[in-house]
């Protein structure tokens, strides 16, 4: 394969099958962003990474109850898929937004324009072993906080909304405890609605938590947080 960084992707969806995930589908009032941020030239992925980073800033262990967490390094690394055109192909790239909590929208935007105006060729040293190697080494990484965090990020986001009007709810197989996707938005009544998919670790987060999670998190992109 001449861009095997899809092996990759591949690789990973295929172990996130074995994870216990429980997705919340839901539409969101997004009407602040539109009316506000936007004017001002943010990125709806920019504007999303900033305050998902800053909320589970705060809150992050208090809706795992990962005692394990604890006295480690508990920055929100936010995985984002970062598309480029290689040979004419548009091409997924995972890229890690290191400690988003502290940067503002313009600097995470910043930051994601910066790479992807790095040029790549498609592949990755990994993608050149065989499936079953690929695949011990994901595991390996997924067994460790540390190499998870350095390697996958806290948690992940991806924002399909940016790149397609009608895309619906999006269903990520992914393999962070955490991940938001953002759908396709529409007006509705002069408000601007969006959807969206929460995606938790259900071994790690109570059903009853995810829910006021994706309340407190309307309450911030409403602008009253």
């Amino acid at each position: 394969m001449k861009h095997n960084v899809r092996r990759l992707t591949a690789d990973g969806c295929r172990l996130a099958k074995g994870k216990n995930h429980i997705y919340f589908f839901t539409d969101l009032d997004i009407t602040y962003y539109i009316e506000r941020i936007k004017p001002s030239g943010i990125s709806a992925s920019a504007y999303l990474a900033e305050t998902i980073a800053k909320f589970l800033a705060d809150n992050y262990l208090h809706i795992t109850g990962a005692d394990y967490l604890k006295n480690k390094n508990q920055e929100i690394d936010i995985e984002v898929q970062v598309e480029k055109t290689v040979d004419g192909c548009r091409i997924p790239y995972g890229y890690i937004l290191r400690d988003a909590a502290k940067k503002s929208s313009e600097e995470l935007q910043a930051e994601i324009a910066g790479f992807r105006e790095k040029e790549e060729d498609g592949t990755h040293p990994l993608g050149f072993f065989p499936g079953f190697l690929r695949r011990s080494a994901l595991r390996i990484i997924m067994s460790s906080f540390g190499l998870r965090q350095k390697y996958l990020g806290t948690i992940s986001l991806t924002s399909v909304g940016s790149v397609s009007r009608h895309c619906g709810y999006v269903q990520p197989l992914t393999l962070a405890d955490f991940c938001l996707a953002a759908g396709s938005r529409e007006e509705r009544g002069g408000r601007w609605f969006q959807r969206f998919t929460f995606v938790f670790n259900h071994d790690l987060i109570d059903g009853g938590d995810c829910g006021r999670f994706i309340d407190e998190y309307q309450e911030i992109l409403l602008g009253k947080k």
